[in-house]
């Protein structure tokens, strides 16, 4: 997981790099803490200053571990979920159901129903995602969520166009 530390600003990696990469090298792979790592690479692109106060924050409290990651990337499993978190999530998966449902309906064809097919996968994610995002700036959860959208329609977009030829 730690070539995932490669994404962070290089500034950044040569000051918290070593440190970062002992606490990640010692937290078991999992896929929220992909999404965590992520997440916390975006937010240290866009808000470089507020991140380093966040890290030197989580370093100083000498917890090292899982708090030390949770603190740094803004979320993680202690992080508690609300009912409006929960509502909101939810709402977030129908509403992309709703859209891809749309698609598939209103075009009828093969590109629309290949969109429509490999978008589902984020279609069920898209709430999971927006819980592991929380703590993260409203730009990181948009770019991450929002990515995976565009990179499995351009994969349905691509395969629907295969099949036509």
């Amino acid at each position: 997981m730690t070539w995932l530390l490669k994404l962070y600003p290089r500034e950044w990696r040569r000051r918290y790099g070593a440190e970062i990469e002992e606490v990640v090298a010692s937290q078991p792979k999992s896929a929220q803490l992909v999404v965590d790592l992520l997440g916390g690479a975006i937010d240290a692109h866009l808000k470089p200053q507020a991140f380093a106060r966040r890290f030197e924050t989580a370093a100083a409290d000498q917890s090292g571990g899982s708090d030390m990651v949770t603190r740094l990337t803004g979320c993680g499993a202690r992080a508690s979920m609300s009912r409006k978190d929960a509502l909101f999530g939810a709402a977030l998966t129908i509403g992309s159901a709703l859209v891809v449902a749309a698609i598939m309906v209103i075009g009828s064809n093969s590109v629309t129903e290949a969109i429509g097919v490999t978008m589902l996968p984020g279609v069920l994610a898209v709430g999971t995602q927006w819980v592991h995002l929380r703590g993260h700036s409203r730009l990181a959860q948009v770019a991450q969520i929002g990515g995976l959208f565009v990179v499995l329609f351009l994969i349905g977009l691509l395969a629907g166009l295969a099949v036509t030829d």
